[in-house]
């Protein structure tokens, strides 16, 4: 008979996508994750010392697995209760339930507030696409308009930001949501957040070119030589 076949036999453990993305954002490290996938693929057990199965199966000292362990309880993603097992001995079970309690609360709130906005912003939404369609000369594609909705609803640009950058896209011929893209993310790094502080910033820059080609004209230009008689 196929191992292959035998392994799907003996289950197979479901780690949800959100935890796999984000452990790092909660501060969980990549020992800390294996951990907590184990603990997932033996949610059901509770009739043996977890501990000492951990330290074997994963090839750590029950001293660091005890670490680990401590390391989530702290940040509160899971909890250690002392259970009865069948046989009446008390044992430590492992619970995650904290951890998924966080993630409900810290994405669901997330996706809550994104879903808010989109509401209130619907009509601004679809104005910026329109005078991005208007300028551009065609319909966006759907990745553009993913583009654009990043923009808006991850990186929160303030609309009259994004349209300041296509602006200067438009006057320097550069059509594209790449060169957009750059220009935001270049003021974001500079911490311009509003319309007024991106109008200052492009005019030092221009003043700063002006100087420059100035600067430039006069080193070239030739003095012409007079020859006297």
């Amino acid at each position: 008979m196929s191992k292959i076949y035998e392994w799907i036999k003996s289950g197979s453990t479901a780690v949800p996508n959100v935890l796999l993305t984000h452990y790092q954002e909660l501060g969980i490290s990549s020992d800390g994750f294996v951990l907590i996938v184990y603990l997932l693929s033996h949610i059901q057990t509770e009739d043996h010392d977890i501990m000492e199965q951990i330290a074997t199966d994963l090839g750590w000292d029950i001293s660091y697995v005890m670490e680990q362990l401590n390391q989530l309880e702290m940040r509160q993603y899971l909890t250690i209760e002392l259970i009865t097992n069948s046989e009446g001995k008390k044992i430590d079970h492992v619970t995650l339930r904290p951890l998924f309690e966080q993630l409900d609360q810290k994405f669901a709130q997330k996706s809550s507030v994104s879903a808010k906005t989109v509401t209130t912003d619907s009509n601004e939404n679809i104005r910026i696409v329109s005078v991005f369609e208007r300028e551009f000369g065609r319909v966006l594609t759907p990745l553009e308009l993913e583009t654009i909705n990043q923009w808006i609803m991850l990186d929160s640009y303030p609309l009259d930001l994004i349209l300041l950058a296509l602006k200067e896209a438009v006057i320097h011929q550069a059509l594209s949501l790449k060169y957009i893209d750059k220009i935001l993310l270049a003021w974001d790094k500079k911490n311009i957040r509003t319309l007024h502080e991106a109008q200052q910033e492009l005019r030092r820059f221009n003043d700063k070119k002006d100087t420059i080609n100035v600067s430039n004209n006069e080193q070239s230009v030739e003095i012409p030589i007079v020859e006297w008689q």
